[in-house]
Order: C-alpha cells, then sequence, then structure tokens
C-alpha cells in the first residue's frame, strides 16, 4: 500500500508500492491552470520523509511562477500522461520550469543522493511570454536519474539541459531520457554541457527544435575549456528531425556513440562534429542510423555527415560504419561524409546509399573508406593472417575466406566475380609465392576441340617443343576479353 502523506486530492490516484506519497491537490494546487501552484509543489516536496517519495499531479494544467526543484530527496515525480498533466511557466516567469540538483559532497566533487524520477508530464514552456532564454528541465547535480514519457515544448532556451555548474571534476552519470517528445523549443532540444559523463538518449521524437539563422541543434554536446569534459553519450533509437542548423552536433565530445536513429531533414547537416583549439571531439562510432535528406537551407552545400571543419576543429577516431544514407531530389547532400583534412584516423565503412549523392570523401592522411557501395573509390583494407577465419570486404561484395586444403589462406570474390590484386611500391609488381611455391590455377583446361595441335618453340633453351599440347588455359585481359594459352603436360 502507498502511505499517503497529506488527503489525496479529488480525482487522485493513488500509486501502489510501500513508498510515501503526496498529491498535489492536497496541498492546494490548482489543476485549472489559471492561479500559481509553485507553492503547493513544494510543500508537497517538502513533507516527504528525508529518504523521498512520490508526487502525483493528476490531470490538468498547473502554473508556475518559479523553478520548481528536486532537490536531496529521492523524489519520483508523476503526472497522468503527455498532454493530461501539463506543467507550464507563468506569463513571464523568466525561469527553469523544474531543475534537479541532488547536491554534492563538495569535497568529493559528487551527488550525495540519486535515483530520481520524472515521468507522464508536458513541460510547457510558454514561450511567446517569456523573454529570457530558460529551460524546460535542466539536470544540474544528479546520478541515476531517469526522465521519462515526457513531452518538453516551447521553451525559450533548452529543452533539456544538462551541464554542472562549477568547475572541476564534477560529473552527472548515468542520467536517461527515454520515450519523450523535445519539440518546438527555441535553441537546443537537449544539451550536454560540462560535466556529463554517462547519459542514455534513447527511443525519444527529438525535432524542429532551434531557430532558423543560429546555432542551435535537436541535440548539442560540447566540451567548454576550462571545465570538466562531456563524453560518455548515447544516442539509440530516436527519431531526430528537422533541426534548424544540423540535426546533433559534437563539438568537442568523446566517447559517443550514435546507433540505430532515424536522422533527417537538417537545415544544413545531419551531424555535425568539430572541436577547437584545447580539445577535438574524437572516439564517436556512428552505427546502424538512417539519414535522409539533408541541407535543406541550402541544397547540395552540405553532407550528411561533416567530421571536422578546419585546423583547430578535428575529429578523429570517428567510425562511420553501416548506415543507410538517402538524398532525395530537392535535398541532395553535397556529399554523404565529408572528412577535412585537418582529421584523421577516422574510417567510413559499409555504408549503403540509397540515391544519386554515392560519394565519401575522406582527406586524413591515415583515415579509410572501405566497402561503401556505390562509391567507386572505396577501397579494401589491406591484412596479413596468419591464421583463423578472417571476412575481408570489398567493393560491391565480399571475399570471403575458402576452405583451403593446400595453402595458408584462400579468398574468393563473391557477387561481381572478380577478385583483384594489384601490387605495391614504385614497380606496382604482383609477386606471388615468394617462398618457391606453386600457383594452382583454379579453371579446368579446355580440350583443344580438333584442329592441329600448336606448337612451341624452346623455351630458354630447354622444355618440351610440341608433345602434350593439347589443352588451353583460358584468362582475361585487361579489357575482360578472353584469351587461351597452350598448355602442355
Amino acid at each position: 500500500m502507498t502511505d499517503w502523506v497529506g488527503t489525496p486530492g479529488k480525482d487522485s490516484v493513488a500509486i501502489a508500492g510501500p513508498r510515501p506519497a503526496a498529491d498535489v491537490l492536497a496541498f492546494g494546487a490548482d489543476r485549472t491552470g489559471v492561479t500559481d501552484s509553485l507553492a503547493a509543489f513544494v510543500a508537497a516536496r517538502d513533507v516527504l520523509p528525508s529518504t523521498g517519495g512520490m508526487i502525483f499531479v493528476p490531470e490538468g494544467t498547473y502554473l508556475f511562477s518559479n523553478t520548481f526543484t528536486l532537490n536531496t530527496k529521492r523524489v519520483h515525480l508523476f503526472g497522468a500522461g503527455l498532454g493530461i498533466t501539463i506543467l507550464k511557466l507563468a506569463n513571464a516567469a523568466n525561469a527553469n520550469l523544474i531543475e534537479v540538483d541532488y547536491g554534492q559532497a563538495e569535497a568529493a566533487k559528487i551527488p550525495t543522493l540519486t535515483l530520481g524520477y520524472i515521468a507522464h508530464l508536458t513541460l510547457d514552456g510558454n514561450s511567446a511570454n517569456q523573454t529570457s532564454a530558460t529551460a524546460g528541465l535542466r539536470i544540474i547535480k544528479a546520478t541515476d536519474f531517469y526522465a521519462d514519457n515526457l513531452q518538453v515544448k516551447d521553451f525559450r532556451g533548452n529543452g533539456i539541459h544538462a551541464a554542472v555548474l562549477a568547475t572541476g571534476p564534477q560529473a552527472l552519470g548515468t542520467i536517461h531520457i527515454t520515450h519523450s517528445r523535445i519539440e518546438y523549443n527555441l535553441q537546443n532540444g537537449i544539451y550536454l554541457g560540462p560535466g556529463v559523463d554517462g547519459i542514455h538518449i534513447t527511443d525519444n521524437d527529438i525535432g524542429d527544435n532551434g531557430t532558423l539563422g543560429q546555432d542551435y541543434y535537436n541535440v548539442f554536446a560540447e566540451f567548454v575549456a576550462g571545465q570538466a569534459a562531456c563524453g560518455g553519450i548515447v544516442l539509440s533509437g530516436n527519431a531526430i528531425w528537422q533541426g534548424k542548423r544540423a540535426n546533433i552536433r559534437l563539438h568537442g565530445a568523446n566517447t559517443v556513440k550514435i546507433v540505430n536513429n532515424r536522422i533527417l531533414s537538417a537545415q544544413r547537416q545531419n551531424i555535425l562534429i568539430t572541436g577547437d583549439a584545447t580539445r577535438n571531439s574524437y572516439l564517436i562510432a556512428i552505427t546502424g542510423n538512417s539519414l535522409h535528406s539533408t541541407g535543406e537551407e541550402a541544397t547540395g552545400t552540405y553532407p550528411h555527415i561533416q567530421i571536422g571543419t578546419g585546423a583547430t576543429s578535428i575529429a578523429t577516431n570517428v567510425s562511420v560504419i553501416g548506415n543507410l544514407f538517402s538524398s532525395p531530389a530537392g535535398f541532395l547532400a553535397s556529399t554523404n561524409v565529408d572528412e577535412d583534412a585537418n582529421s584523421d584516423e577516422n574510417v567510413i565503412a559499409g555504408n549503403t546509399v540509397d540515391g544519386s549523392v554515392t560519394t565519401f570523401t575522406i582527406r586524413g592522411a591515415n583515415s579509410q573508406k572501405v566497402a561503401n557501395p556505390p562509391d567507386s573509390s572505396s577501397q579494401i583494407i589491406g591484412l596479413r593472417i596468419p591464421s583463423g577465419d578472417i571476412q575481408f570486404l570489398y567493393n560491391g561484395g565480399i571475399i570471403y575466406p575458402s576452405t583451403p586444403t593446400d595453402a595458408d589462406l584462400a579468398m574468393r570474390a563473391n557477387g561481381i566475380g572478380l577478385l583483384t590484386l594489384q601490387g605495391a611500391g614504385a614497380t606496382g609488381n604482383l609477386v606471388l609465392c615468394t617462398g618457391g611455391g606453386d600457383i594452382k590455377w583454379g579453371k579446368a583446361l579446355v580440350a583443344l576441340g580438333g584442329g592441329a595441335a600448336p606448337t612451341l618453340g624452346t623455351i630458354g633453351g630447354s622444355g618440351p617443343t610440341a608433345a602434350g599440347q593439347n589443352t588451353w588455359m583460358r584468362v582475361l585481359d585487361s579489357t575482360g576479353a578472353a584469351c587461351w594459352v597452350p598448355v602442355w603436360k
């Protein structure tokens, strides 16, 4: 049973479980949205014991003249559902709507309490009646905090803002933003700043955030010079759409996974990765995403993914693997991936293209692009394999290990049907069997089919002249035309 603190409000719902719970209606909240409800929310929070509990907010619209803070208690704030329970900034409130500040042991620089939860609410910023850039949900000090099934909309600042306030080795750890809609905010949909170290943004709809002509994004993660790092970020399973600049920007961020998202309709790039003189972006994995339409501001000008933008804006150790790129008519990308020459050690591999833009542009001396059909300039990565079951990828097909019987390594071409071996070095020579072994030809010899047997002169002063010249070996020249070489045994 739930232990109610105060009298449950009319039409309120008790939440089963052994936690103390407070209904805001019991403390004078106005569900009609006419008068300020901040004091009632504060009273409901403060009446809970030091171990925390639940605050339930029944159906209705609740006005806030200032910020409601979830502080040192483990508070679970629940509404009745998106669009059903609405927390709204009052006209001219000019404040963040909800702040999560669980306090910290200053010497240790870590949050002191954890396990907060906010869910099943609409947060409305009422931006037309504000003059300050305030946020819907600002996470300052917390770990193991969950924001689930929220709608965060129409804030003059960021929809969700996660960053510590002070410099130093503080961290926001294990933050979860899930199953939510973050939309129509005038700055960033989600801003991740100093101190972020372990945040999971999964299964959300994040769209139409920012202001045209200004540097705001649906998701923006940045390192700020002189402050704590920003990293440990996972973006997975989201729909991220119609960013007013790029959909996603990483600036000096590290250890980021962008996996299995649908990312589309950006004014400029779908993903922009940059750095500055104090911090590069690095260790970025972009895998399994669908990227559709970009450059809506100026078609043909922007790539889907931009890696680095100059000598002091560098991104390294970025992998772009197994994504689908689509550029429909009217929203053509300049290229699918564009790596600046100052960025390096990046890998573009195994991506698929649907549309007329087929190129992937890399400029870093040690970067590689592999198996991105139909990009004809993608290459095979050369490997020396001492043993084991290895799979090689290359343009439009896969070279698999066969089951060798008298060789250390065997390969066959699949799909295209041709395996090209190219010599390296200044001479361009290709040397086979440098150890003196034989080269085994896999094509069966072909009978002459009648007619006089050809004869050959003596080769190098030795060898047969005519005996046994009864078969041909079929090979292809550089144009693909068949050639026939007489063979004797």
